[in-house]
C-alpha cells in the first residue's frame, strides 16, 4: 500500500484554516460565563401557620397512613397467598427449556408475583412521599417512619421469596 502524503497535508491545512477561524479576540463573541439569570437562588419560605378552619398539614398526612398500611397490607397478603402456587410453579419447571408449559407457567407465577410485590412498592413510595414533605416541614415524622420501616420489611420478605425462588428456576 502506498500512502498519500498529500492529501494528509492538505487535510491538515483545511483543518487547520478552519481551526484558526475559531481563533480571535474575545470581544467577538460572547463570553460561556454564567448569566446572572442562570444562577440558581433559593428563597427558604418558612411553612406558615394553618389557619383556625384549616386542618393541620400534620393531620392530613397522618391521615393518610391507615390508607397506605392497609394497600400494603392488602398487596402483602395477595403476595403470600400466590407463594405456594408459585413456588410449585417453579419447582415443576426446574430444568425445563422455554417451549416447555411449566416454564411458562412458572414465569406467569413469578410475574404475579412481582405485581402483588409492586403494590407493597407503591405504598412505601406514598410512605416515603410523606416522610419527605414530615421533613421539608419539620413535623415529627416518627409514625410515618414507622409505617415506612414496617413496609420495608414485607418488601425485604418479598424479596428474599423471589430470590429464593429465582434460584430454583436455574
Amino acid at each position: 500500500m502506498k500512502s498519500k502524503p498529500k492529501t494528509t497535508v492538505a487535510l491538515s491545512g483545511i483543518a487547520a484554516c478552519l481551526l484558526g477561524g475559531c481563533v480571535g479576540s474575545g470581544d467577538k463573541y460572547p463570553s460561556l460565563e454564567i448569566r446572572d439569570a442562570e444562577r440558581i437562588t433559593f428563597a427558604a419560605n418558612p411553612a406558615s401557620q394553618p389557619d383556625q378552619g384549616e386542618v393541620a398539614p400534620l393531620a392530613q398526612m397522618t391521615a393518610d397512613l391507615p390508607s397506605i398500611l392497609d394497600r400494603a397490607r392488602a398487596g402483602g397478603q395477595a403476595f403470600d397467598a400466590a407463594v405456594p402456587s408459585a413456588r410449585s410453579a417453579v419447582l415443576a419447571a426446574r430444568g425445563t427449556t422455554p417451549d416447555n408449559n411449566n416454564w411458562a407457567r412458572a414465569q406467569i407465577a413469578l410475574a404475579d408475583l412481582a405485581t402483588h410485590r409492586t403494590q407493597v412498592a407503591i405504598a412505601l413510595s406514598d410512605a416515603d412521599l410523606l416522610y419527605a414533605k414530615a421533613i421539608s416541614e419539620s413535623y415529627r415524622r416518627g409514625e410515618i417512619e414507622t409505617l415506612r420501616q414496617t413496609i420495608e420489611a414485607q418488601l425485604n420478605a418479598h424479596d428474599r421469596v423471589l430470590a429464593e425462588l429465582d434460584g430454583y428456576s436455574r
